[in-house]
């Protein structure tokens, strides 16, 4: 993989944090319920969940010294549960653990067509779906995310999982790739944020995710996906004054290759700023590719 960039953990947030160039989580083994055992595969009320492990060594980092993935309480996951019907779960642990469990929301039982694999998504969506031949979920990268100080909006990253059904351990792989923006100006704020593609790549909006057993997740995006992302800075973000103390974005996009280039929309207070590259740009599965700082002043 391409490049190690930091992302910091904001413990009083609830949501998903990200560090990678080869995102990467550590396992570690959380005991289940004493009643565990009391449910059959069909009917599981836990999970245990993490994240994927790191490909190369040393490219896990915590709080700006290893990438890591982080859970927070109550994040809500899509399972599908060896049926096509989208169960809500929720999980259990405290904000920044690295693994823990998951367990189904609600006590109504619904059926649906049965599948052969016991499949997950994150962020849970009630529009999230699973296909009747398995492996091809319906899921959308999210066209307005929400900025974090040096992070990504909660819900910003789509993540998917599949298990035999053979135990209850799922293992969360990165659907999309991560494009970071360093920014600073003096006495700039910024707003929003609109990244496109010069040759229309769609980059948020519903797409086919293949996800496999042993394999990485695979995007398709469809026909309907939008051509631009945005990211929105409610309250403004006070940009660092020179390129030493930039100010860190971070967008969540599918695999995309920018073969003419980009533009980047900056909006804020005093106006706009637009900058274009015309660079072949390619932001894969699993990496955060990171743009030099860039100098910005609003017009």
């Amino acid at each position: 993989m391409t490049m190690i960039i930091k992302l910091a953990l904001r413990t009083k947030m609830k949501r998903l944090i990200v560090f990678v160039s080869v995102l990467a989580g550590l396992y570690s083994c959380t005991s289940l319920p004493d009643n565990e055992g009391s449910f059959p595969p069909s009917d599981w009320e836990w999970f245990r969940v993490s994240f994927e492990k790191a490909a190369e060594p040393g490219t896990r980092i915590f709080l700006n010294e290893n990438y890591k993935i982080r859970w927070n309480k109550d994040d809500r996951v899509s399972v599908f549960n060896k049926t096509s019907y989208n169960r809500q779960y929720s999980f259990t642990g405290e904000d920044g653990a690295s693994s823990g469990t998951i367990k189904k929301v609600g006590t109504v039982f619904n059926t649906g067509v049965d599948i052969s694999q016991v499949y997950a998504v994150y962020p849970y969506s009630a529009a999230n779906s699973i296909g009747e031949d398995d492996e091809i979920l319906s899921l959308t990268f999210p066209q307005e995310q929400t900025y974090l100080e040096n992070s990504f909006g909660r819900g910003a990253n789509l993540m998917v999982s599949v298990s035999e059904g053979v135990d209850n351990n799922l293992f969360f792989k990165n659907a999309g790739g991560f494009f970071l923006f360093k920014l600073y100006g003096k006495d700039v704020s910024v707003s929003s944020i609109v990244l496109s593609g010069k040759d229309s790549e769609p980059l948020s909006g519903p797409a086919r995710v293949t996800a496999t057993l042993d394999g990485n997740p695979s995007v398709e995006m469809l026909p309907e996906a939008s051509g631009s992302v945005s990211l929105l800075c409610d309250p403004p973000v006070t940009l660092g004054d020179n390129a030493e103390d930039f100010t860190s974005f971070y967008l969540v996009i599918p695999p995309t290759v920018f073969d003419e280039g980009f533009s980047l929309e900056i909006s804020g207070e005093g106006g706009s700023f637009v900058k274009h590259s015309s660079k072949k740009i390619e932001v894969p599965r699993n990496a955060i590719i990171s743009m030099v700082p860039l100098e910005v002043s609003l017009h």
